[in-house]
């Protein structure tokens, strides 16, 4: 499942938890469903309209990681609400 994939990757999802409840400021980090919408997407890119490519300083994500991200999010983005 996509779990294993993110333990793979060295994806830490309770990152991604204070990542969502952290900055209620910035609601569009992720937005489950969402990846193009998604602000973490955008900034793993490098393509995000604000602020440092993520994550800040390098190195960056390659590809493979990006899409794994990409589609936990289109997929709901499960397990960073628990």
């Amino acid at each position: 499942g996509t779990m294993e994939g993110f333990i793979a990757t060295g994806l830490d999802l309770s990152k991604l938890q204070l990542i969502r409840a952290g900055d209620r400021g910035t609601k569009d980090i992720i937005v489950p469903g969402k990846p193009c919408a998604s602000l973490i997407v955008q900034k793993l890119q490098g393509v995000a309209p604000s602020g440092a490519r993520m994550p800040r300083g390098g190195p960056f994500w390659d590809d493979a990681k990006i899409q794994l991200m990409f589609d936990w999010i289109a997929e709901g983005a499960n397990g960073a609400d628990e």
